[in-house]
């Protein structure tokens, strides 16, 4: 089984918390196919150059897309139900940007219940998350050597 990782791959704020997930999700040693909401941010300048803190992740653009799969998505509000696939497991990244006072509470509830799989980079996030939408949110600590493990109900 791999997984199937929609992100926001630019160096914006939500970005690099996309590129932490990503991170974690590689440290799973599960197979994983990155696909990027944001496709201009991964393409080299005019000098062949790339910049992007997730060029270290470009590999994953290619990965084969073979066999069952979780789906997985970190991006802005109206990526949710853009990128939530049917019939497999599916899984929401939240950042803090994600709960941005334009973030209404349906808006929220409404895709925690779609995605039924949500994780938070934050206790306090998902204290957050919590009070808002009554499910609690799997903590990730990201940039920890557990990071990974905190994705075991994707049922890899």
């Amino acid at each position: 089984m791999y997984i199937r990782y929609f992100a926001r791959t630019d160096d914006s704020d939500l970005g690099r918390a996309a590129a932490a997930y990503c991170d974690a999700l590689v440290a799973t040693g599960a197979p994983i196919r990155l696909v990027s909401t944001r496709v201009a941010e991964l393409q080299p300048d005019r000098n062949g150059r790339v910049t992007s803190l997730w060029d270290r992740h470009r590999n994953l653009l290619i990965t084969p897309m073979d066999g069952d799969y979780a789906n997985v998505v970190c991006g802005e509000p109206a990526d949710w139900p853009r990128f939530h696939t049917v019939n497999v497991t599916n899984a929401l990244l939240l950042t803090d940007q994600n709960l941005a006072h334009e973030v209404s509470q349906p808006m929220l509830t409404d895709a925690i219940a779609l995605y039924g799989l949500a994780y938070v980079p934050s206790s306090a996030l998902a204290n957050i998350v919590e009070r808002v939408t009554g499910y609690r949110p799997i903590v990730v600590p990201l940039g920890t050597p557990d990071a990974g493990g905190a994705f075991l109900r994707l049922k890899l």
